[in-house]
């Protein structure tokens, strides 16, 4: 999936408590973090003394990072990973939180199906390879998959993580 562009409109409450939903719509893209991004912002509504910023819209923006008085400065961590978004968003719904390193280390790649992990997880370690092939077949994935999930892995929108990271 290709990664999706952040970005916000910005308005002010006094310009919205006056009737106006006058603002515009900013990229993250151009900034390297959250304070250039607010000063940038401020700048936008120069026409304020001390504009209160209000972010009415986003779009590529999981909701735990924004709302419409504030922008968490994990954002920009969130946004410079180049790793695929869906996945990105998926560790966080499972994890609750941003944390780059973790994801890093938890992140196994997108499947099918549990199953489909289990598969290649066992053909890929070779826990199999010096067992004879009569024994392979009756090699239970269904069960294995199942003990691997309880535990040790998590599934989350078609996304696999280690769970004990």
């Amino acid at each position: 999936m290709k990664n999706i562009t952040a970005a916000v409109y910005v308005g002010t409450y006094h310009k919205y408590n006056s009737g106006s939903i006058a603002g515009e719509w900013v990229s993250l893209d151009a900034f390297v973090d959250k304070q250039e991004f607010i000063t940038a912002c401020t700048s936008l509504h120069k026409d304020e003394a001390d504009p209160e910023l209000m972010f009415q819209d986003w779009e590529g923006i999981p909701e735990s990072f924004i709302n419409e008085s504030w922008v968490d400065s994990m954002l920009w961590t969130f946004l410079d990973n180049d790793s695929d978004y869906a996945a990105k968003v998926a560790f966080i719904e499972h994890f609750t939180d941003w944390d780059e390193g973790r994801f890093e280390e938890a992140y196994q790649g997108e499947f099918d199906s549990e199953l489909e992990f289990t598969y290649q997880l066992v053909e890929e370690s070779g826990m199999l390879a010096d067992q004879p092939d009569f024994l392979q077949r009756y090699f239970d994935y269904e069960a294995f998959s199942r003990d691997l999930f309880i535990s040790d892995y998590s599934y989350c929108d078609g996304f696999v993580f280690r769970a004990d990271i």
